[in-house]
């Protein structure tokens, strides 16, 4: 059985084209769900930030 390299590496070129706009289209995806995302505490003194859970300290405490 012989295989024809030209249309091996156009197979190829198919499949990783398919790839890379399954790909942008995913971080797409994400960048837009991030937009409406309201996770900026930068100015509220009191804001918990996302990546440190539940641990805000209280007033007073």
């Amino acid at each position: 059985m012989d295989l024809d390299p030209r249309a091996a590496l156009d197979g190829e070129r198919v499949r990783a084209t398919k790839l890379l706009a399954d790909v942008e289209r995913s971080m797409r995806d994400v960048s837009d769900a991030r937009d409406g995302a309201n996770t900026d505490d930068e100015h509220d003194p009191e804001g918990g930030d996302p990546g440190l859970g539940a641990r805000v300290p209280r007033r007073g405490a």
